[in-house]
């Protein structure tokens, strides 16, 4: 069994720094006897699913799944929990910590364990997606979890413990030790034989066992002094080595005396006898680093105010003695040690009675170097056991930033959290920091009430402090989806932010950007530009992949799509290719790049780039993008014949948001699709502020047969800048179908050139592509059109593009309208144009004119030609 832990740990989606004991398995002491019946009962961990090992404490639990656990061939995880731990996204870190320390080739996104731990559901998901990547470990995988007790009343975590466990690959086993019973079900384990259990009966030393322990002192006992030993302790491993050490070197008859005082209150008493017989230098040595739970030689060092080399004898001097410490090897790292749990007790009721000046001072020094090594956590722990809630506001103050940059927000409220209600009120930058966590883990109402009290204690010259609670309640507005309150808010933050505050300004260009998107996308480029030169001078990989990625989508959606990769590309760059499956943010990237291959018509690499962007979707979670993209697949599954896929993929996405939907610009065919099953519904707003919605407004009322939407397509065609390639491109070619049925051939044929030589210059032709079906009754409009040479090679070009798109198709009566459809019902039935029109309640110019386009679009010349082909297709 091997460990790399580096140097400080960063412990998943909590991302606090982990001090490097949690996850190290303890070595053997030198006097540590080999327990034959125990490591031949662990050998059966490798054939279950799950290793109890139950007792209370001073069994030797950890010393004997320690000792198996260096004999083992298979890779370990140690997870060495505390209280602290009881939070499940800090247990859950643990164990991937522990893990990735095992086997740090797995890939287990930093990510994966960022869920609602309350939402029985969103946790199963993301231990599932936990379980997968274990899967892929070569070989057995054991995972142990010291001192379970410690957690157990958390009930989330006993829930999310048990999926687990239940759902783990054959190849991965948990080995628990625990003081009391798991709280979870084992029935069904132990009727499957995929449960072992190690309790304290077979945890008892043995006369034998305990014989040897007196021996490796110095000191043999005779038959009747073991008897009574075995009265005295019973087996209890801990009982057993303290009366050792008491005895060792000693003679019989003092051994004797020792174990007949010992048989009233062998744990009390052995343990005192130990500390009081131990030199009053090494006492106060020991008593000063119990404020701590682990410790190495520098820290103990700062602890004690002792030279480096004095603590390493020290801490020698202990391991020789047989005292109860653990030294933590970490292969050629600096080693930790840490106390026996009983021992600790002890020392830290002896640390508890020492002068408040002392005790205070060397809690301090602990924490001073914990937050100079970046143990924060820690750090706020030890605070929190001084109650000194000025130091834990402290920390917050210094160190929030950073979290934030690194994506850490919880961090901060979770610390927040450890202050009294009172603190907390008296400390108005403390609020607002924890005000955007708070509305992730709880919601607005309680977000705003941070913010709120912040605001209650501003001062006179408090403008960062203003500026701090303007950009929370910007962050608020977000996630209710008031964007023009975002913008406001924003817009104030940015007013009072000082210049050299990159990070928060450029977060703020960001929210005014995103608040713009639908609204004015080119507006909302500009400003994810503007956020993106902010964020470089952060240095912030994570905060420039943000400004990044969303310039790629933006890009993509208005159908520049160099830029886009561009975009794409750079945000990819800022990551090690095997760190990329971390970092959701790259979803955005993936998602321009899908966008790309679509317009390129690259099946391959739209597949890959989907796929990857599914990967990182799943935990960066953005509606509005996943929206989105199941609207271009929808479009490509319509372009390779698979009709069904494309009609359920698009309904999804109308039933989700519309407004997200419109962005990419659903193909014509795609809506009439949907809307034939849909009879009746959708947004048929023309005057939409979103000029994307207005646009899939008008292709709805066109599809439905009406062609009154041309005033508000021809406003797009002229408002719309040229920089908005897909807009352009496809508000054109609507413009050139209602003008057709207008009866406007001339510039019906202009605006269709247009359109075609924007996609071309573009290379989006696809856009073109897809909407050809539609198009088809512009061909004999362009066939006739006058022009250049040079226009006529154009027309042609653009023929041969609508002709090969439809070629392919499954007929075109797919092109008509339902008003089409119902007036070629009603002519199959042999009604004259005068009987249509008079069952239809329209006039006979109506009937005609619908008469004449459905020709185009059949390619016939005569209703009994269309009647035919209908027929034929099944339609009639």
């Amino acid at each position: 069994m091997s460990y790399d832990t580096g140097g400080a740990v960063l412990a998943g989606p909590a991302r606090f720094v982990m001090l490097p004991s949690k996850i190290t398995c303890p070595e053997l002491g030198a006097g540590a006897l080999r327990r034959g019946a125990v490591a031949d009962a662990l050998c059966g961990v490798g054939a279950s699913t799950l290793t109890t090992v139950i007792a209370p404490a001073g069994f030797g639990k950890t010393t004997a799944v320690a000792q198996w656990a260096f004999e083992t061939p298979m890779a370990v995880a140690w997870c060495a929990l505390d209280e602290d731990d009881a939070d499940p996204a800090r247990f859950w870190a643990v164990v991937r910590a522990a893990v990735l320390s095992a086997d740090g080739g797995l890939n287990i996104s930093e990510d994966v364990l960022d869920t609602s731990w309350a939402d029985q559901a969103a946790s199963h998901a993301a231990l599932t997606e936990l379980i997968i990547a274990l899967a892929a470990h070569e070989g057995d995988l054991a995972i142990v979890l010291e001192d379970v007790h410690t957690v157990q009343d958390s009930l989330t975590s006993g829930d999310a413990l048990s999926y687990f466990i239940r759902n783990l690959p054959s190849s991965v086993h948990v080995v628990v030790t625990s003081r009391t019973p798991l709280r979870i079900p084992l029935a069904k384990l132990r009727m499957q034989g995929r449960l072992l259990e190690v309790g304290e009966s077979l945890l008892r030393f043995t006369a034998e066992e305990e014989a040897r322990l007196f021996a490796l002192g110095g000191v043999e006992l005779d038959e009747a002094a073991l008897a009574r030993m075995r009265e005295a302790t019973g087996g209890w491993p801990a009982a057993s080595r303290l009366l050792a050490l008491r005895c060792e070197g000693a003679g019989l008859a003092e051994a004797e005396r020792a174990i007949e005082r010992a048989r009233e209150n062998v744990g009390e008493y052995l343990l005192e006898e130990v500390v009081s017989s131990i030199d009053d230098d090494l006492l106060d040595f020991m008593v000063s680093t119990s404020v701590v739970d682990s410790f190495d030689v520098d820290l103990a060092a700062t602890i004690t105010e002792e030279a480096d080399d004095q603590v390493r004898r020290r801490i020698d001097e202990m391991a020789t003695s047989g005292l109860f410490i653990q030294r933590l090897s970490r292969e050629g790292r600096s080693d930790w040690f840490r106390y026996h749990a009983m021992l600790l007790e002890v020392l830290q009721e002896r640390f508890k009675r020492l002068p408040d000046a002392e005790r205070s001072s060397a809690a301090r020094r602990a924490r001073d170097w914990y937050l100079t090594e970046g143990y924060d956590d820690a750090a706020v722990t030890l605070s929190y056991w001084m109650r000194d809630w000025g130091a834990i506001c402290g920390i917050i103050e210094s160190r929030w930033r950073s979290l934030y940059m690194n994506d850490d927000n919880e961090t901060v409220l979770r610390w927040a959290m450890t202050l009294p209600a009172a603190v907390l009120d008296e400390h108005p930058f403390v609020c607002a920091a924890a005000a955007m966590p708070m509305a992730l883990v709880k919601g607005p109402v309680e977000a705003n009430g941070l913010v709120h009290k912040a605001m209650l204690r501003l001062g006179e010259n408090d403008d960062f402090l203003f500026a701090l609670c303007m950009v929370q309640k910007a962050f608020l507005a977000v996630f209710e989806c008031r964007w023009s309150e975002c913008r406001e808010f924003a817009e104030k933050a940015l007013r009072f932010l000082p210049e050299d505050e990159h990070y928060l300004r450029g977060m703020m260009l960001q929210l005014t950007a995103s608040s713009l998107q639908y609204v004015d996308p080119l507006a909302a480029r500009r400003r994810f530009a503007e956020a993106l030169e902010a964020q470089r001078l952060t240095g912030n990989a994570n905060l420039i992949c943000s400004a990044l990625g969303n310039l790629a989508v933006l890009s993509a959606v208005l159908g520049r799509k160099a830029e886009a990769e561009a975009y794409a590309c750079q945000a990819l760059a800022l990551y090690d290719e095997h760190d990329r499956e971390r970092k959701p943010m790259l979803a955005h990237a993936h998602w321009a790049c899908a966008v790309v291959a679509y317009l390129d018509n690259d099946d391959r690499r739209f597949s890959d780039e989907v796929r990857a962007y599914r990967r990182l979707a799943a935990v960066s979670r953005v509606p509005s993008l996943a929206t989105s993209m199941g609207v271009v697949e929808a479009k490509r599954s319509l372009a390779v014949g698979d009709g069904e896929g494309a009609r359920a993929l698009f309904a999804d996405a109308m039933t989700e948001d519309v407004l997200a939907a419109s962005m990419v610009l659903p193909s014509i065919p795609l809506v009439r699709q949907w809307l034939a099953s849909h009879r009746g519904g959708g947004p048929r707003d023309v005057s939409a502020p979103e000029p994307r919605r207005a646009l899939l407004a008008a292709v709805l009322s066109f599809c439905a047969g009406d062609d009154g939407a041309l005033d508000a397509v021809a406003k797009l065609v002229c408002d719309t800048p040229r920089e908005d390639v897909a807009l352009c491109v496809v508000a054109r070619m609507l413009a050139a179908l209602l003008s057709v049925q207008k009866g406007r051939a001339r510039a019906a044929a202009d605006l269709m050139r247009e359109a075609y030589d924007m996609a071309v210059d573009r290379g989006a032709t696809v856009l073109v592509a897809e909407n050809a079906a539609e198009l088809v009754p512009l061909v004999p409009v362009l066939r006739q059109a006058e022009g250049d040479a040079a226009r006529k090679s154009a027309d042609s070009a653009l023929v041969r593009l609508i002709e090969e798109a439809t070629a392919s198709l499954a007929g075109p009566a797919s092109a008509l309208t339902e008003r089409e459809l119902e007036i070629m019902a009603v002519m199959a039935d042999g009604a004259t144009v005068a009987e249509a029109a008079a069952q239809l309640v329209v006039s006979r110019e109506t009937v005609k004119k619908h008469l004449g386009n459905i020709y185009s679009k059949l390619g016939v010349h005569s209703k009994m030609q269309a009647v035919a082909l209908l027929r034929d297709e099944g339609v009639l």
